[in-house]
C-alpha cells in the first residue's frame, strides 16, 4: 500500500448528470450537453427541480426551484419528469419533456434510467483503474497510486504538466508534486474515454486524500479537473465553507457552530484557529480529534477496491398527506418491495439486511430547513433493520427468486414497522433498503456449504467451522486457529491453518468466552472471598506504601461515596507488557481476527482515532484505522484479568481502613466505596490510583460525591486516568447538565418518550414536580426525578441476593436432528449444574429458553451468530435439587413439550430459580443484611451481566400455584414475576394491538453508515 505522501486519489463527479441523461435520450442538442450553448433543461420530480443544466443556471434557474418559477425565469426551458411507478403496481411510466407532473399521491419516483446510465460510466472507469469505489450514482473515487508509479517510470514532461495544472486559491503545483502531476494525464485520458463512449462530461479532483479530492472536483465545474498540491492543502481547506465539510452537517456541526459563534457559510479557516484543547472541551476527545483532522484535510480513509457496486438499494416514497393506517401503507409497501426485487434480480450479490426508514408527521419548518440545508433540524427519520428474508424458498432453484419475493419483503417490512417503530402513524415518508451485500459464488447453497476439516472428528449437531476451540473462542477467521491464542497482530496478519483444529463443546466455548467470564464473575468473586482471598496478592511494598500515604492525610469525620472504574480494562491488561513507558499504540481487544469479529475493548489511543465498541466489527474498525493492533481474547488474557481484579480489590479494602464491608465490587473493573475519616478525599483518591497503577500497570479513574449515583457520574466525567469530586452544593448543576440518555433506566424507548415531551437534560426534570413525572411515566417517573436530583434510592453496599442461576449457548448452534439438539441441551444442563454446585445452591424451578430461527432466516453478519429469532420458553417446578440427572430429565421434558424443529434452533438456555432460603454460603457474603430486591439504580450501577448469566424469573405454568392478573394486559401471572411484568409495559416502545404483551426485544447495535447522531439505526441481531 502506498504511503500517505505518495498516495494519489481522484474523485470523478458527473456534471448535472440527470439532465445529461435526459438530453442524450431525447436528442436535445449535441454533446457536450454541459456547454452553455446547449438548450436550457432541468429534471423535474413532482413540482420541484432536482437537476439543472448550466445553460438554465445561467438564466437564473436553481435546483429546488418550483417548475412554474423556473419557466418564468427561463421561458424556453425544457422540463423532463422522472419515471414514476403507480401505487400498488410495478408498472413504470416514462417521463417526457414538457409533460404535466404526475399525481404524487398515486405515483412514486423511479430513478432506473439514471442508474443504468451510471453503470455505463462506471464500466469505462474500471478499465482504467484497478482500485475504484462508488461514492454515489454519479461519483466515484479512484486510487491511482499504482498507475501513477508506472507513468513516472516512463518519460513525462513534469514542467509542462505543472504549467497546465488548474489549482485553486492561487497555489501552484511544481515538480515536487510529481505523483499528482502524473495523475493529471491519467485522469484526462479517463475523462476523454467517458465522453467518447457515453457523451457525458465529468469534473475531477486530484489530491492525496479522498476528502480533499472530493472538494476539489467541485471547484472548476463543469468538465474540468482540479489539482490540490501537497503544500496547498491547508490553505485550500481554509477557504472551504463549514457546511461543505463531511460530518459537520448534523448535531456535531451545530454544537461546534453554536459554541464558536460561527454559521454554515463561515470558512473553515475559523475552525482551524481553534486550539485542540478547546475542541476537546466542546465536543470531547474523540470528536475533537476527528474535527481537528477534518478541517486540515488530513484524511486517512482508503479507497475500497472493488466497491463499484452500490452498498445499498433504496426505494422510498414521500407521502402527502401522511398515511394514517396500515391500509394506507400496504399498497406502497407492495410497490417499494417490487422495485427492490427488480433491482436485486440484476445484482449477483445477496443482501444480508432489510432496512425500513420511517418519518412521522412533518414539522412546520421542515421545508424551510431542508431548503436552507439545516439537516440537524429536519423532521427525524428513524430506521429499523432485520435479517433479509430468503426470497428463494418458493422455487426449486437456489439461484432464482420466487414469484412471491416482493410479497415476502412487504410482509417482513410490515411486521418490522408495526413491531419496532414506536409510533408508526402518521407516516410522511417510508423507504425500504437492501444493504450489507455479500458476493455469492455459484448458488446460495454453495455459500453456506462448509468444507470438512481433514482428520477432524465430526461433531453431531454442530456445523463444521463454527464452534471455536479454547484459543479461538468467538473468532470467525475462516481458516481457524491454533491451540494457543495468537499474539497481538495487525490486520495483515494471517491465521494459523486448520490442521490442529479440534471440535469444541459448550464447556470449551465458555472457558475462553469474555461474555461468560463477565457473566459468572460475581460467583467466582464471592467464592474467592469466602475462601479467604487465596491466589494472587497485591505487592506488600505497594500495600505498605498506600498505607503510609493514607496515614499522612488529615483525619476528619467526613463520609462520602467513591466510584472507581478501571480505564479500558481488558485493553489495558492486554497491552501493559507490550508498550514502552509513555507509548500508547492504538489497540483493540477482539473476539477473533476475522472481519466480523467483535470489538470488545479499545484503548484511548484507538478511541481518539475513532475506534470504539460501537463499530461492532473488526472490518469497520480497520477501515477507519488500518494500523490498529488487534489482540484476540484468549484464556490467558482472561486469567490475567482475573488476577488483576483480585489485586485491585485488596488495595481497595486497604484504602477503606481494611473494612471489606465498605467495598462493593460492581463488576470486575468497577467498585463503589464508602470513604470515611479523610479531610481531603481527592488526595485519598490520588493515593489509591497511584497504588493501583504501581500494582497492575493499569490506570483507573475515581469519582467522588455525596451519593453513589453522583460518584459514578463523576467517574465518567474524569475519564481517563483522572479524579473528579462533586461537592454537595454542586450536585444540582453537575447532574442538570447531563443528557437524560446517560442516566439509569433511560433506554431508547424511554428517551423517545422523554423527547416527545421536550425533555432532553436532567435540568428539564429538575424543574418539574415529582408527581407530574409519576403521572406521565408511572413508577419510573419517580425514579427519574430522584436520579435527576442526584439522589440514591438505596445506600447499601451489600450486593443483592441472587434469585436465579442460568447457563446459555446462543452461538454456533446448527443442529441437524433431535439427538444433536439433545446433546447440546445436556451440555447446557451440565454447565447449570456446575454453577449451582459451586455456590452450594439448589433450585426449585427450571425454565428452558430457545431461540427459533424466523421464517426466511439467513446467516447473520456475525459468523455463527443466532441471527433473527423468535424467543420461546417453557417452565416447570421441580423438587429442590442440584442433581445433574434430574436437571437433564426436566430440561428434556420441557424441550419435548415445545417440540421445536431442531434445524431451526439457534440458541438454548436453562435458568434455575433458587429455592426458598437458598443463598450463597454465609461466609461468602457480607454480614450486613442484604436487601430483598435490587433497586433500579443498583442494577444500573452494576452493569448488565452477559447473556450467559441472565437472572430469569419466568412465569410458572403450573396452574396450581397462586396467580395474579396484570392490570394492563389482564395476563395471568406468577406473583413472583408480576412486578417485573407490569414494569415492562412501561419500557416497551409501543403497545401491541389486541391487548397482548408486547413482543420480546431483540439485541440491537448501531448500524454502519448511519447519518450521524440524527438517526436511530439499529440492526436486530
Amino acid at each position: 500500500m502506498p504511503n500517505a505522501r505518495t498516495r494519489v486519489i481522484a474523485h470523478l463527479d458527473l456534471d448535472c448528470f440527470y439532465v445529461q441523461v435526459e438530453q442524450r435520450r431525447l436528442g436535445m442538442g449535441r454533446p457536450p450537453w454541459t456547454s452553455r450553448d446547449s438548450p436550457p433543461a432541468a429534471v423535474q420530480q413532482w413540482d420541484g427541480l432536482i437537476a439543472v443544466n448550466y445553460a438554465a443556471r445561467a438564466a437564473g434557474v436553481k435546483r429546488g426551484m418550483r417548475a412554474a418559477d423556473a419557466q418564468k425565469a427561463c421561458p424556453n426551458i425544457v422540463l423532463v419528469h422522472v419515471e414514476t411507478i403507480s401505487e400498488g403496481t410495478e408498472e413504470i411510466s416514462e417521463g417526457s419533456h414538457m409533460s404535466l407532473a404526475p399525481d404524487r399521491r398515486t405515483q412514486k419516483a423511479c430513478l432506473r434510467r439514471y442508474r443504468q446510465a451510471s453503470e455505463e460510466v462506471f464500466a469505462v472507469v474500471q478499465k482504467h483503474a484497478g482500485r475504484c469505489e462508488m461514492a454515489s450514482i454519479d461519483e466515484v473515487y479512484l486510487d491511482l497510486s499504482e498507475e501513477v508509479a508506472q507513468r513516472l517510470s516512463g518519460s513525462l514532461d513534469l514542467d509542462q504538466l505543472a504549467a497546465a495544472a488548474v489549482c485553486p486559491n492561487g497555489c501552484m503545483a511544481d515538480t515536487r508534486d510529481a505523483h499528482l502531476l502524473a495523475a493529471l494525464d491519467v485522469v484526462q485520458r479517463l475523462r476523454d474515454d467517458i465522453f467518447a463512449e457515453t457523451g457525458f462530461t465529468v469534473s475531477a479532483g486530484i489530491a492525496e486524500s479522498k476528502q480533499v479530492a472530493k472538494l476539489a472536483s467541485a471547484c472548476h465545474k463543469p468538465n474540468k479537473q482540479t489539482l490540490i498540491p501537497s503544500a496547498g492543502v491547508l490553505p485550500f481547506m481554509a477557504s472551504v465553507k463549514l457546511k461543505d465539510l463531511r460530518g459537520l452537517g448534523g448535531k456535531l456541526g451545530q454544537k461546534l457552530r453554536e459554541a464558536l459563534q460561527l454559521d454554515p457559510e463561515s470558512p473553515t479557516a475559523e475552525l482551524q484557529k481553534v486550539p485542540f484543547a478547546e475542541l476537546q472541551r466542546i465536543v470531547g476527545d474523540q470528536s475533537a480529534s476527528m474535527v481537528h483532522r477534518l478541517c486540515r484535510g488530513e484524511d486517512r480513509e482508503e479507497v475500497k477496491p472493488g466497491e463499484m457496486k452500490r452498498k445499498q438499494y433504496l426505494s422510498f416514497k414521500s407521502l402527502s398527506p401522511a398515511a394514517e393506517s396500515v391500509s394506507d401503507l400496504e399498497p406502497w409497501l407492495a410497490s417499494l418491495a417490487a422495485e427492490l426485487v427488480g433491482r436485486l434480480r440484476e445484482d449477483p450479490r445477496r443482501p444480508r439486511s432489510l432496512v425500513l426508514y420511517h418519518r412521522g408527521r412533518l414539522d412546520a419548518d421542515h421545508g424551510r430547513n431542508w431548503m436552507a440545508g439545516r439537516t440537524s433540524e429536519l423532521t427525524k427519520t428513524i430506521s429499523r433493520s432485520v435479517a433479509f428474508p430468503d426470497l428463494h424458498l418458493s422455487t426449486g432453484s437456489t439461484g432464482e427468486m420466487g414469484a412471491n419475493a416482493a410479497s415476502i419483503i412487504a410482509d417482513t417490512a410490515k411486521k418490522l414497522l408495526l413491531e419496532r417503530v414506536s409510533s408508526p402513524f402518521p407516516c410522511s415518508r417510508l423507504a425500504l433498503g437492501a444493504s450489507d451485500f455479500r458476493k455469492v459464488e455459484g448458488s446460495i447453497a454453495s455459500f453456506f456449504a462448509k468444507a470438512k476439516v481433514d482428520g477432524a472428528e465430526e461433531v453431531s449437531g454442530v456445523e463444521d467451522d463454527v464452534l471455536p476451540t479454547q484459543a479461538e473462542t468467538q473468532s470467525d477467521a475462516s481458516d481457524g486457529g491454533s491451540e494457543r491464542a495468537p499474539e497481538a497482530t495487525s490486520v495483515e496478519a494471517t491465521s494459523v491453518g486448520p490442521k490442529d483444529r479440534q471440535p469444541a463443546n459448550v464447556a470449551e466455548f465458555h472457558k475462553a468466552s469474555r461474555l461468560h467470564f463477565l457473566g459468572t464473575w460475581r460467583e467466582r468473586f464471592e467464592r474467592w472471598r469466602a475462601e479467604g482471598g487465596a491466589g494472587p496478592r497485591s505487592s506488600h511494598d505497594v500495600t505498605e506504601s498506600l498505607r503510609r500515604d493514607l496515614a499522612t492525610l488529615q483525619k476528619e469525620p467526613l463520609a462520602l461515596w467513591a466510584h472507581l472504574d478501571m480505564d479500558c480494562f481488558f485493553a489495558s491488561v492486554a497491552t501493559r507488557d507490550m508498550d514502552a513507558p509513555g507509548e500508547e499504540v492504538p489497540t483493540a481487544v477482539v473476539s477473533g481476527l476475522g472481519p466480523s469479529s467483535e470489538i470488545c475493548s479499545a484503548n484511548y489511543a484507538a478511541r481518539r482515532a475513532g475506534v470504539n465498541t460501537h463499530l461492532w466489527f473488526v472490518e469497520r474498525a480497520t477501515s477507519i484505522l488500518p494500523s490498529l493492533r488487534l489482540v484476540p481474547i484468549s484464556s490467558e488474557l482472561l486469567r490475567s484479568v482475573e488476577d488483576t481484579w483480585k489485586q485491585v480489590y485488596q488495595l481497595l479494602v486497604t484504602a477503606c481502613h481494611d473494612v471489606p464491608d465498605n467495598v462493593l465490587m460492581r463488576s470486575c473493573d468497577e467498585s463503589a466505596l464508602r470513604v470515611e475519616g479523610f479531610a481531603d478525599p481527592v488526595a485519598w483518591a490520588e493515593a489509591l490510583r497511584k497504588a493501583v497503577f504501581q500494582q497492575t500497570g493499569c490506570t483507573c479513574s475515581v469519582g467522588l460525591g455525596p451519593t453513589q449515583l453522583v460518584a459514578k457520574l463523576a467517574t465518567k466525567a474524569c475519564k481517563p486516568n483522572g479524579v473528579r469530586r462533586v461537592l454537595e452544593d454542586e450536585v444540582k448543576k453537575f447532574v442538570g447538565e447531563l443528557p437524560l440518555k446517560d442516566m439509569p433506566q433511560v433506554g431508547r424507548a424511554m428517551t423517545a418518550k422523554l423527547q416527545e415531551r421536550g425533555l432532553e437534560t436532567c435540568s428539564d426534570l429538575q424543574a418539574l414536580e415529582k408527581k407530574r413525572l409519576r403521572e406521565w411515566f408511572g413508577v419510573k417517573g419517580e425514579t427519574l426525578w430522584l436520579n435527576a436530583q442526584g439522589l440514591d434510592q438505596e445506600t447499601s453496599l451489600v450486593p443483592t441476593q441472587r434469585k436465579s442461576v442460568s447457563a446459555e449457548m446462543n452461538w454456533g448452534i446448527r443442529c441437524q436432528d433431535r439427538p444433536a439438539a439433545v446433546k447440546i441441551l445436556s451440555e447446557v444442563a451440565k454447565q447449570l449444574c456446575d454453577r449451582l454446585s459451586i455456590c452450594n445452591l439448589r433450585a426449585n424451578h427450571l425454565t428452558l429458553k430457545l431461540k427459533i430461527a424466523v421464517p426466511g432466516w439467513v446467516e447473520p453478519i456475525k459468523k455463527g451468530g443466532h441471527g433473527q429469532c423468535d424467543d420461546v420458553s417453557r417452565s416447570s417446578s421441580l423438587p429442590l435439587t442440584s442433581d445433574l440427572q434430574m436437571l437433564q430429565r426436566f430440561a428434556l421434558q420441557l424441550f419435548d413439550s415445545l417440540s421445536p424443529d431442531p434445524v431451526r434452533l439457534r440458541g438454548m438456555g436453562l435458568a434455575a430459580r433458587l429455592g426458598s432460603g437458598e443463598t450463597p454460603s454465609a461466609s461468602s457474603r457480607s454480614p450486613k443484611k442484604a436487601h430483598s430486591e435490587a433497586s433500579g439504580i443498583a442494577r444500573w450501577l452494576r452493569r448488565p451481566e452477559s447473556k450467559q448469566a441472565i437472572d430469569v424469573d419466568d412465569v410458572d405454568l403450573d396452574s396450581t400455584r397462586p396467580t395474579v392478573t396484570c392490570p394492563v394486559c389482564m395476563q395471568v401471572l406468577d406473583p413472583a414475576s408480576a412486578d417485573a411484568h407490569v414494569n415492562r409495559h412501561f419500557e416497551e416502545p409501543a403497545e401491541v394491538p389486541g391487548g397482548a404483551e408486547p413482543p420480546a426485544k431483540r439485541p440491537r447495535l448501531k448500524a454502519e453508515g448511519a447519518p450521524g447522531s440524527d438517526s436511530e439505526c439499529e440492526i436486530i441481531a
